[in-house]
Protein backbone atom coordinates (compact mmCIF):
# COMPACT_ATOMS: atom_id res chain seq x y z
CA UNK A 1 0.00 0.00 0.00
CA UNK A 2 1.31 3.47 -0.84
CA UNK A 3 -0.74 5.34 1.79
CA UNK A 4 -1.51 8.23 -0.55
CA UNK A 5 -4.23 9.77 -2.71
CA UNK A 6 -3.22 10.93 -6.17
CA UNK A 7 -4.93 13.10 -8.77
CA UNK A 8 -4.56 12.12 -12.41
CA UNK A 9 -5.81 14.43 -15.13
CA UNK A 10 -7.11 12.84 -18.30
CA UNK A 11 -4.25 11.93 -20.62
CA UNK A 12 -1.59 12.54 -17.96
CA UNK A 13 1.43 10.26 -17.72
CA UNK A 14 2.10 11.23 -14.09
CA UNK A 15 -0.18 11.94 -11.17
CA UNK A 16 0.07 14.46 -8.34
CA UNK A 17 0.01 13.41 -4.68
CA UNK A 18 -2.77 15.39 -2.99
CA UNK A 19 -2.73 13.69 0.42
CA UNK A 20 -0.45 11.28 2.25
CA UNK A 21 2.58 9.85 0.51
CA UNK A 22 4.75 10.10 3.61
CA UNK A 23 4.54 6.47 4.62
CA UNK A 24 2.25 4.85 7.13
CA UNK A 25 1.54 6.70 10.36
CA UNK A 26 -0.73 8.90 12.43
CA UNK A 27 0.64 12.28 11.32
CA UNK A 28 -1.49 14.96 9.66
CA UNK A 29 0.22 14.17 6.33
CA UNK A 30 -0.05 10.37 6.63
CA UNK A 31 -2.56 7.56 6.39
CA UNK A 32 -2.33 4.73 8.88
CA UNK A 33 -4.59 2.15 7.23
CA UNK A 34 -6.98 3.64 4.64
CA UNK A 35 -10.05 1.44 4.30
CA UNK A 36 -12.43 3.36 2.04
CA UNK A 37 -13.17 6.52 0.13
CA UNK A 38 -16.19 8.45 -1.05
CA UNK A 39 -17.04 11.60 -2.99
CA UNK A 40 -19.88 13.93 -2.08
CA UNK A 41 -22.08 15.78 -4.58
CA UNK A 42 -19.57 18.67 -4.65
CA UNK A 43 -16.70 16.33 -5.64
CA UNK A 44 -15.06 16.53 -2.19
CA UNK A 45 -13.12 13.38 -1.38
CA UNK A 46 -13.40 11.68 2.02
CA UNK A 47 -11.01 8.92 3.09
CA UNK A 48 -11.75 6.54 5.97
CA UNK A 49 -8.55 5.71 7.84
CA UNK A 50 -8.08 3.38 10.82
Amino acid sequence: MNHRVMRWTQGATQGTVIEGGNGQGAGANQFNYPVGLSFDRHANLYVADQ
